[in-house]
Order: structure tokens, then C-alpha cells, then sequence
């Protein structure tokens, strides 16, 4: 069996579990006083904790949760309520009636805390009322830390995306770079093997010039024997 007592003892109830559990306890402290009944011992250790709800069970009461007129009414589990609701969201007991520093849990709390049975409500539906008020606070909260969870996931992703583009861009103007070099490497050897070209065409051409002129002397000096 899973109490309320045990589940404080393992770690701080997030905000949509305490809201959850309490709307559960104050559904059945109404249906318990609507059939006539006092509780009497409202606290952690006597709440039994269900996935489809809770059991409140008769046993001895933890004073540190007693209201403190000690009468046995409605309104002192009342007060056992509140100070129950209070440790669910801030994960100690109040210090008499003490702000949860939540307007919205404050107003589920803070009536329950009077030190004046009278201030406390009557009944548990308008305790329920708020409760229903503060679960639909607590959803939009949600929703609005979900969005803007959403939205800084959403800029990491483009944070990511611009860097990996700003790399990219940068290895294609290295790569650029670097092929413009090899171009100019590659005319400037074209623009060697031009110029050797040149050189290797004079070349021939002074070679056949003075071929041409061999050739014309031996001929000169064959005239010349003859006659």
C-alpha cells in the first residue's frame, strides 16, 4: 500500500500531480461528509494513494496536520486538507496561514488555514470549485512552458542549421579558392609550354636556314670545280 506519507518521501510532487491528488482527496472528503461523516484523522499516512484515485482511510491522526481548535467537524479536516494541499505544492507544512507565493493555489489553501473555524468554508464544494480553477491555471501553464519549450527547440534547430550552412559556405569558398588557384597554375603552365613552342619553331626554323645555306655553298662549290 502506497501512501500519501511515502510518496512525500520520495521526491517532490510535480504541480500536475499535486493538483491532481488533491482534487482526488477533496472529491472523497465531500462524499464523506455529504453521507454525514467526519474524517477526523485526515493525513498523509491515512490516504492511500491509487492510479484510479484515493482511499482515505480511520487511524490515528498526526497532530502536526490537526486543526488547532482539536474539535472533530467538518471544517477541522477542512484545515487537515489545506495543510495537506500546501505540503503537496511547496514539499514542507505551513507555518500557520502562510502564502503558497501562488495566487491560485492561495486561493484552494489559504481559506482552509484560518486559525478561525468559522473563516474556514462550510463545505468542500467551493474548496473543489477553486480546485477546478487552479487545474485549468495549472493546464494553460502548462501549455504555455510546453510552447516555449517548443519554440527554443525550434531556434536550436535553426541555430544549428545556419551554423552548418555558415560551414558549408566556407568549405565551398575554400574549395573555390582553391580550384582558381589550380586554374591559374594550369594557365600558367599552358602559357609555359606556349612559349616553348615558340622557341622550339625558331629553332626549326634556323636549323632549316642553315641547312638551306649548307646545301646552297656545296652547291656553289661544285659550279665551281667543274668550271
Amino acid at each position: 500500500m502506497l501512501t500519501l506519507a511515502d510518496r512525500f518521501t520520495e521526491s517532490r510532487l510535480t504541480v500536475s500531480d499535486a493538483v491532481r491528488i488533491s482534487s482526488l482527496i477533496a472529491e472523497e472528503l465531500r462524499t464523506l461528509h455529504d453521507s454525514g461523516h467526519i474524517h477526523g484523522a485526515l493525513c498523509p499516512r491515512n490516504i492511500e494513494l491509487h492510479e484510479s484515485g484515493v482511499v482515505l482511510h480511520s487511524g490515528e491522526m498526526d497532530a502536526s496536520y490537526a486543526a488547532p481548535e482539536g474539535a472533530v467537524q467538518v471544517r477541522s479536516d477542512i484545515f487537515s486538507f489545506g495543510v495537506i494541499v500546501f505540503e503537496m505544492f511547496l514539499g514542507r507544512r505551513p507555518e500557520g496561514a502562510e502564502s503558497t507565493g501562488s495566487p491560485a493555489v492561495d486561493r484552494v489553501v489559504l481559506p482552509c488555514l484560518s486559525a478561525d473555524p468559522k473563516a474556514r468554508p462550510a463545505r468542500m464544494q467551493k474548496v473543489i470549485l477553486e480546485l477546478r480553477l487552479l487545474k485549468m491555471a495549472a493546464r494553460k501553464a502548462a501549455a504555455a512552458a510546453s510552447a516555449r519549450r517548443s519554440e527554443a527547440r525550434l531556434t536550436a534547430r535553426l541555430d544549428a542549421q545556419e551554423r552548418a550552412i555558415a560551414d558549408m559556405r566556407g568549405s565551398v569558398e575554400e574549395a573555390v579558392a582553391l580550384l582558381r588557384g589550380q586554374v591559374t597554375a594550369t594557365e600558367a603552365v599552358r602559357t609555359q609550354i606556349a612559349q616553348t613552342d615558340v622557341v622550339v619553331e625558331r629553332m626549326v626554323e634556323a636549323l632549316e636556314a642553315l641547312q638551306r645555306a649548307v646545301l646552297n655553298r656545296e652547291s656553289s662549290d661544285s659550279t665551281v670545280a667543274v668550271n
